[in-house]
């Protein structure tokens, strides 16, 4: 490591002591660290800190204009992500730091000692998280119980009001069901047979006022017809909440089914009579 190195990364140390910072030298030159992984892919001269501006650059290279620098590390500890070439003036060359006869091992076991401490010491600076990163994970935490919690309240709710909403909805329906005596089979017949029922996209549905009363006519005359010979009508209700109704027309070998609901009968589906005896 070198003098300025040591600077830099002592100064860092005091700004951001979680961070995990640390200088590597490679063949290439020396690199930055933080938490064991390098700022930036490249390698400088040195690393250094720039007293002017209170950040932490890379030396790129020395020339008769000056000391050309990469701003690594700004004046609060952030890195820089964007490459960032400036002029350093206060960069006096590369001075590597003598080692003390501390710092040299007297025996191989306290070597391996010391290398083992320094790998324990890095692993547990690289998994310290700094404030930044506690607080933004508390807040993750608590938007995601906050909502979780927020889900549950509107669960409860929803579930509370379709149990009430049950019981209110029956009373609805038994009080707009249509009496069995309302219901016209020949009415209903006409309104089936001339196309009513059908969407208004429906190509057989009749369309202008012409084509309309034709229908009408038609209906009239097929549903007479069809009931000369008589038929069947039968009312099923549904525990008072609707009726359903069938008329069977064995002129005509059908029979039709409704629906009675909210005041009204719908007409559902008919069915051919040899297929309903087959069902039975």
């Amino acid at each position: 490591m070198t003098e300025s190195s040591e600077v830099a990364l002592g100064h860092l140390q005091a700004i951001k002591p979680r961070d995990g910072w640390a200088v590597d030298r490679t063949f290439g030159g020396m690199r930055l660290l933080r938490r064991n992984v390098p700022v930036v892919d490249a390698a400088f001269l040195d690393i250094h800190l720039d007293p002017l501006t209170k950040t932490v650059v890379g030396i790129v290279n020395k020339s008769i204009s000056g000391v050309q620098a990469q701003v690594l590390v700004d004046a609060k500890g952030r890195l820089v992500a964007q490459k960032t070439l400036v002029t350093v003036q206060s960069w006096q060359g590369r001075k590597t730091v003598p080692l003390s006869s501390s710092h040299t091992p007297r025996t191989g076991r306290s070597a391996t000692n010391t290398a083992a401490d320094n790998r324990s010491d890095e692993f547990a600076e690289a998994t310290l998280l700094s404030s930044e990163q506690n607080q933004a994970l508390l807040k993750y935490g608590a938007s995601f119980f906050g909502g979780l919690l927020l889900l549950r309240v509107l669960v409860q709710t929803m579930w509370g009001l379709s149990i009430l909403a049950l019981p209110l909805g029956y009373l609805y329906l038994v009080q707009t069901c249509p009496p069995e005596s309302s219901f016209d089979a020949k009415k209903e017949l006409k309104r089936v047979l001339r196309g009513h029922h059908l969407p208004e996209t429906d190509p057989n549905k009749p369309k202008g006022f012409l084509s309309a009363t034709l229908a009408r006519i038609n209906a009239s005359v097929a549903t007479e017809l069809a009931t000369t010979l008589g038929y069947e009508v039968t009312m099923v209700p549904l525990a008072g909440a609707a009726v359903v109704s069938s008329v069977r027309v064995p002129s005509a070998a059908l029979d039709f089914y409704w629906v009675g609901v909210h005041g009204s009968w719908y007409y559902v589906y008919s069915m051919e009579l040899a297929d309903a005896t087959k069902r039975d």
